[in-house]
């Protein structure tokens, strides 16, 4: 999972199961509403600071599907749901491994490394 629109790169990993998504952010960058800034009526909505789509994003999300499909209470940061994260935790890793992500074992930053997502499509070159 991971949001590629133009030259805007929001590197992210996710893994779920029936009743939890565990989402991985590799960037604190806002989502956003668009990421073109010819797109004026777009960032005039975006002016409030409260707005979801203007906060950073965090490392972590853990939502129970099943109970907030939506997906509005973040639970990773609750101990009561450590064994779940734990859990997905691994399972994401596990997948990043078998399949030679190059995300794997990367910090939470926001310096964007191109040459990451170079690797991932074969024919591309990076000067």
């Amino acid at each position: 999972m991971e949001m590629t629109h133009h030259v805007f790169y929001l590197p992210t990993r996710a893994v779920r199961t029936r009743r939890w998504k565990y989402v991985r952010n590799y960037s604190t960058i806002a989502k956003g509403l668009d990421q073109n800034n010819h797109m004026d009526w777009a960032h005039r909505l975006c002016e409030l600071s409260n707005q979801p789509w203007k906060k950073p994003r965090v490392h972590e999300e853990l939502y129970n599907i099943t109970k907030d499909p939506d997906e509005q209470r973040n639970l990773a940061g609750n101990p009561a749901f450590a064994k779940e994260l734990a859990s997905l935790r691994e399972l994401l890793d596990r997948h990043m491994k078998e399949t030679g992500d190059p995300y794997l074992g990367k910090p939470f930053t926001d310096d964007y490394d191109p040459s990451i997502y170079i690797k991932q499509q074969p024919g591309l070159k990076y000067k």
